[in-house]
């Protein structure tokens, strides 16, 4: 497969142009409903990934900081983009053109398996987080447990996001675990696995 650190050595070999680009906190990766013009790999930073209802409301899908892919189901699917993608700090991509590179990428079966290996790895953990903690207050604990940095999680607007919920549902839950003594409150949004 095609490693974080393979992948411009693995395009020049197929002879694809491609670009490294900068995009800076809050900038736009990708736009909702908009046509995909570019394969992005996610070298270095963190993004956030969110849609809009029809009444307006936002809804979160995920916040990721790790290697990632964008454009890879709209690439299989010949779709638009089906949530915005936000820089949340500054980060680098590398940018393939679908333009003059989709025939040679749909071509190419070591890519199509490196675009399986990644969007059924999405479908798997969305799934598996989904099905394994099914409440707000399961999903809440494994994330403070397994997730966060001293068990504490630092801002309820962020961990809501991250969690698929409105602040309001998680902050009926944090002073329901508060009030069994089962997580601390030990600042302003900062609560702490006991």
């Amino acid at each position: 497969m095609i490693e974080k650190n393979q992948i411009t050595s693995y395009l020049k070999s197929i002879g694809l142009n491609f670009r490294l680009y900068k995009y800076e906190k809050g900038e736009m990766l990708i736009e909702m409903m908009e046509k995909t013009k570019y394969i992005k790999f996610v070298m270095k930073g963190a993004i956030k990934i969110y849609g809009i209802r029809n009444d307006g409301t936002v809804f979160p899908v995920t916040y990721n900081e790790d290697f990632n892919i964008l454009g890879d189901i709209e690439l299989c699917n010949n779709t638009e983009a089906q949530f915005f993608v936000e820089a949340k700090n500054s980060l680098m991509c590398l940018e393939i053109p679908l333009e003059s590179n989709k025939d040679i990428l749909l071509n190419d079966n070591h890519f199509l398996r490196f675009l399986l290996k990644s969007i059924s790895g999405k479908m798997i953990l969305s799934s598996e987080f989904q099905l394994k903690y099914s409440t707000l207050e399961e999903r809440l604990l494994y994330h403070m447990k397994e997730e966060c940095k001293d068990n504490t999680i630092q801002g309820v607007e962020h961990t809501a996001f991250l969690l698929k919920s409105s602040r309001r549902q998680l902050q009926r839950v944090l002073k329901k675990l508060v009030e069994e003594n089962t997580i601390e409150k030990v600042g302003k949004g900062m609560y702490k696995l006991k």
